[in-house]
């Protein structure tokens, strides 16, 4: 964080794991040294690990930003994004240049949860690429559905039937109560509720629905609202 170093470690070889880092803590490193006689090196040069982090919107659009990697003299001639599937699998691979953002706003239906990480090749022949943080992002189901329909045949399609609907939803369970409380309508396959109670056809007023989903992720999710019968006078 561009404040005081303090001491990470002591080794004798050329090797040095940090099992104490995380990408939050915004860490850079350099390395001194010391010979037999007691006498200490000028400070090292500074080295500064790839930070991957994300943000998302609420139509799941993401976007990656990431620093610059420091610590190669000739800098870096190529960042490179690697996008993964939940397990692993590499989906797709976006050289970037030198740029440090990208967004990834295809449509996915699919994919829920997705994996990135940034590869830094460098300039200078015979240093190793350098590796990102490994990143997850767990897309949102964003749930839509009407407060209000009009079961009466007068209407669109669309506005007949009461439905709960999102992404990446595994299943939905859908009950709807009235005003009392007594529940008028249940579906665990999250079929359309077209206004009835075992046929009879409901008043005008406001339900109460309450819907429990699960979704790819493995995520449980309870939701509810009020929803209104309308119905168009003839």
């Amino acid at each position: 964080n561009n404040a005081v170093f303090s001491l990470a470690g002591k080794t004798t070889s050329t090797d040095f794991d940090d099992t104490g880092y995380t990408t939050e803590g915004n860490f850079c490193y350099r390395i001194n040294y010391g010979d037999l006689c007691g006498n200490a090196s000028l400070a090292g040069d500074l080295i500064c690990p790839i930070r991957l982090i994300s943000s998302m919107d609420n139509k799941n659009v993401i976007t990656l930003q990431w620093t610059r990697l420091k610590g190669w003299r000739n800098g870096v001639m190529n960042y490179r994004i690697e996008k993964f599937d939940k397990s692993g699998g590499l989906m797709q691979t976006i050289n970037m240049g030198t740029d440090t953002t990208w967004v990834d706003d295809q449509p996915d239906a699919i994919n829920q949860v997705v994996q990135y990480q940034i590869i830094a090749q460098p300039v200078e022949v015979g240093l190793i690429n350098s590796v990102s943080n490994r990143l997850i992002v767990t897309k949102e189901v964003n749930l839509f559905y009407p407060t209000a329909f009009t079961p009466d045949g007068s209407g669109p399609p669309e506005n007949e039937t009461f439905t709960v609907q999102g992404q990446y939803i595994v299943k939905l369970e859908l009950k709807i109560f009235d005003r009392w409380g007594s529940m008028v309508y249940y579906s665990d396959k999250n079929e359309p509720w077209n206004g009835t109670n075992n046929g009879k056809v409901l008043p005008e007023e406001t339900y109460v629905w309450r819907a429990q989903i699960s979704d790819l992720a493995g995520r449980s999710l309870s939701v509810g609202s009020t929803v209104v019968i309308l119905k168009t006078t003839k």
